[in-house]
């Protein structure tokens, strides 16, 4: 067996125990049983159990924020594209974005700021799309971080639900969300918003999402 493959199941083996027992529940011992290798040779092959967490939870933030720093277009276009990126992330990859969502507080200091610093790229992206909506009129929310902080709540959620065996296909559980995102969005929309009010919403980048 190669060194990739066996590495490649370390990494499956901790991500079903994480997802499953939580970083703080999952030993050492444990992770290697479940590889199906001893102990002394998990560790030619990883660091310690901190670095599989945040070599998992990298992948979990970039595998979501490549594709929205990609998103263009007026702002329902660009909040319905990230709805669908997200849904389909946490649908199709749900133990490691289970993991990636839950996990933050397992890291220490140094590795959990490089993880704060995607995570707080993706969640501002969210928010900018939502500021210029509400500042166009499209869009109707009291704060643009917090709507985009509710969202990604709602969407993250499919993570522990979804199954492609289930009554609704992928796409039409996509299709669903961004169609309740657009409903919160424009209820109470009325036209451009204009003076303190929209600029107290703009979502720029001196402040970060609310968590």
């Amino acid at each position: 067996m190669t060194q990739n493959s066996t590495s490649e199941r370390i990494h499956r083996a901790a991500l079903r125990l994480f997802a499953t027992y939580g970083f703080a529940g999952t030993g050492i011992r444990k992770i290697a049983d479940e590889a199906g290798i001893t102990v002394a040779s998990l560790y030619h092959y990883v660091g310690t159990k901190e670095e599989l967490l945040e070599r998992m939870m990298h992948e979990s933030m970039s595998e979501l924020l490549g594709p929205a720093r990609q998103v263009t277009g007026d702002p329902a276009q660009r909040v319905s594209a990230l709805v669908d990126l997200h849904v389909r992330r946490h649908a199709q990859a749900s133990q490691l974005c289970r993991v990636g969502d839950s996990e933050l507080r397992s890291l220490s200091r140094a590795r959990r700021a490089r993880i704060v610093g995607l995570r707080d790229e993706y969640q501002a992206i969210w928010a900018d799309a939502i500021a210029s909506g509400i500042r166009s009129g499209a869009f109707e929310a009291p704060d643009a971080r917090v709507a985009a902080m509710a969202m990604m709540q709602m969407c993250t959620g499919v993570s522990h639900w979804y199954s492609p065996r289930g009554r609704l296909t992928l796409d039409q559980v996509s299709a669903a969300y961004v169609t309740m995102a657009m409903a919160m969005l424009t209820a109470g929309a009325h036209g451009p918003r204009g003076g303190a009010a929209g600029l107290a919403m703009s979502g720029d980048g001196h402040e970060r999402a609310a968590r």
